[in-house]
């Protein structure tokens, strides 16, 4: 059984402002920066381990499967 897991890691910025942008925050795009900023996301693809490969959902954001 494969497993799959969500990353803090998007696309690219426009993405991250679009996913975050239901979530009620005044300045969404003040608030991506912050993240970034602060390290909570990124912007890129993150390196995976031997084992493991990425997919991008619907919203831009890097999911981690494990085969």
């Amino acid at each position: 059984m494969s497993v799959s897991t969500g990353t803090a890691h998007f696309r690219s910025v426009h993405d991250a402002v679009e996913y975050y942008r239901p979530y009620g925050y005044e300045d969404v795009k003040y608030a991506v920066e912050c993240k970034l900023r602060d390290g909570e996301i990124h912007i890129g693809r993150p390196s995976v381990k031997p084992g493991e490969s990425l997919r991008i959902d619907e919203d831009g954001r890097y999911w981690i499967k494990e085969d």
